[in-house]
């Protein structure tokens, strides 16, 4: 039995949680090797993310993965109330922490377990949380129902905030983060920058994917990349082209990235069908899983990135990707996203999801090799998402805590 781990618990393998952890767990390899660290996972890690599971299986010395049993995540999936899963896998971190006798407790996914943790058993040991979703500031309700949920996630987070063994709550969010420390005066909140690892760029491997990929010559890229379901705003792109005259279509491609939700696909092929069939914009589907050293080179070979999330809640690492690669993005002017693009001055803002607006935006991308930006604001943007940021914030208090 492992003596003292730190425990990482994470049962959601979608999304940014797997280069969470590997950010983590290669800054403990190489910072803090004599560190035992137990890391609990849903079985699907094993098929989404074997790559990563090879590399954290090589030092198996001082870590450890604890899958939990297929039979308890098949249960999981089945719990349709949000409250009671946020019970049923609390009870499972508190399980496993008491198990291994951990020192400390990483919620890679706070969000989730908050009314849990607030209602529940207690931890056994002091923990931690990655909160992705706060709703401080930075949000607009347009409805009573919008006003109730944002006012509800506000007092189940201040509540929180009061548990005493909650050590810290890392908020992906700054200006949430702010508000915390300055409203309600505690110093649990800690800023946390969406990490992106940094791999030596290879300007031979890029020009060769985009041969690979047969991106026609002269065209202008437009990367959509991550899981894609219509909430990444793939509708709102084809409506906004579809009235545009051929000569401009002529100097564009749509670079589709990431798994594609197979009913969701289905609603856009005819579309992508068609104007592929009229050879007037080009079409890139790559629906195959890209490993993290791969990723920022389709970044790379993009002129824009989009950004077009429907009413997003929260951050997403498209942002710090695209600024590491120094391309603008074009994003909707909502919630924390559109507050950071304009800050920065990352790249195009599309006010109130207007369709007309996004067809000028891309109209006009399309169509002029003058567009401007202010790279240095974008440069100091990227400087924030180095994964080596990231993993140092996390260690350096989580050792503060557990000594």
């Amino acid at each position: 039995m492992l003596e003292q781990p730190i425990l990482l618990f994470d049962l959601d393998s979608n999304g940014h949680h797997a280069s969470y952890i590997e950010t983590l767990i290669m800054h403990y390899i190489q910072f803090h090797p004599n560190q035992k660290i137990v890391i609990v996972l849903s079985p699907d890690y094993q098929l989404k993310h074997s790559v990563l599971i090879d590399k954290i299986e090589t030092y198996s010395d001082n870590l450890f993965i604890q899958y939990i049993d297929n039979e308890v995540f098949e249960f999981k999936n089945t719990i349709t109330s949000g409250i009671k899963r946020a019970f049923f896998e609390w009870n499972l971190f508190c399980k496993y922490a008491t198990k291994y006798q951990a020192k400390h407790g990483l919620l890679m996914y706070l969000d989730l377990l908050q009314p849990a943790i607030i209602l529940g058993q207690k931890s056994p040991c002091s923990f931690s949380g990655i909160l992705f979703r706060p709703t401080l500031v930075n949000y607009s309700a347009q409805n009573w129902k919008e006003k109730l949920a944002f006012l509800r996630k506000k007092i189940v987070l201040k509540l929180l905030i009061s548990v005493k063994n909650l050590s810290f709550i890392f908020s992906l969010d700054y200006y949430a983060g702010q508000y915390m420390t300055q409203k309600w005066g505690t110093t649990k909140a800690i800023y946390l920058a969406d990490p992106v690892m940094i791999f030596d760029e290879n300007v031979e491997a890029t020009n060769q994917l985009k041969s690979e990929l047969k991106i026609e010559e002269n065209r202008k890229v437009f990367l959509l990349f991550g899981y894609l379901d219509d909430r990444k705003g793939i509708s709102s792109f084809l409506n906004a082209i579809k009235n545009l005259d051929k000569k401009t279509l002529q100097n564009g491609c749509l670079l589709l990235v990431g798994k594609w939700d197979k009913n969701e696909r289905i609603l856009f092929e005819e579309t992508i069908i068609k104007y592929s069939q009229l050879n007037v914009f080009q079409f890139i589907i790559v629906d195959y899983f890209v490993e993290e050293k791969s990723i920022q080179s389709y970044f790379k070979i993009a002129d824009f990135v989009l950004a077009l999330y429907q009413k997003h809640i929260g951050m997403s690492g498209i942002l710090n990707r695209a600024a590491i690669a120094e391309r603008p993005v074009i994003s909707n002017n909502y919630g924390l996203m559109g507050k950071l693009v304009k800050e920065y001055e990352l790249g195009f803002l599309i006010n109130d999801f207007s369709e007309i607006e996004l067809e000028k935006c891309i109209e006009n991308c399309l169509n002029s090799n003058e567009l401007s930006f202010n790279y240095n604001k974008i440069k100091t943007f990227a400087a924030l998402s180095h994964s080596d940021l990231f993993a140092q914030n996390i260690s350096n208090k989580i050792k503060l805590t557990s000594n």
